[in-house]
């Protein structure tokens, strides 16, 4: 089984600002996110925990991985928000009033033809060769960022997603029937 846990809040995310590859760390109400994703996942037998390698994604499964004899964290660069160039740092509402570009790419960035770092397509090819290439035996956590997973599980589910992924919201998910559970508690 494959749990996937978004990074705790940042200060970016408070302030509606967005984060791509920017290195922010966690602020203090996302590591007590991250220790509350800790204490749901506590009994949880994990056999890996890998995590991008962006601060605030390795913090929250730092945090998760004090409870779980893994090995480590193992960081991969595919795990990575996707890599928006200009419009990172800025605030959504200051993007969507004069970047008339960043509101076409925010609605559909599947069809977005604008110039940006990463594509869409590219992102998602990424992440499909990740989880791929991942131990289908084992039982895995995986921190990543909100962008990355949201789109990847909308493609993979037909469009079937619907609300953004919360930070520190823990999604288990069957990697064989693409089903996913969101909201995830151990109980």
């Amino acid at each position: 089984m494959i749990y996937i846990v978004r990074h705790g809040t940042t200060e970016y995310n408070l302030e509606g600002r967005l984060q791509g590859q920017i290195d922010i760390p966690l602020n203090e109400e996302g590591m007590n996110d991250a220790l509350q994703v800790a204490k749901e996942l506590k009994y949880i037998h994990l056999d890996e925990i890998y995590s991008s390698d962006l601060i605030r994604a390795h913090a929250t499964a730092k945090i998760i991985a004090r409870d779980h004899d893994t090995g480590g964290i193992i960081h991969d660069r595919r795990l990575r928000e996707i890599n928006l160039g200009r419009w990172q740092g800025h605030t959504y509402s200051d993007l969507r009033a004069r970047e008339p570009d960043y509101e076409v790419f925010y609605s559909n960035p599947k069809a977005y033809t604008g110039t940006v770092p990463e594509r869409y397509n590219l992102v998602i090819k990424r992440i499909d060769e990740f989880f791929h290439e991942l131990n289908p035996i084992k039982d895995v956590l995986v921190v990543t960022h909100g962008f990355v997973i949201y789109w990847y599980l909308k493609e993979i589910s037909y469009g079937k997603l619907i609300d953004p992924i919360k930070n520190c919201e823990i999604i288990k998910f069957d990697f064989k029937t693409k089903e996913f559970i969101r909201n995830f508690e151990n109980k």
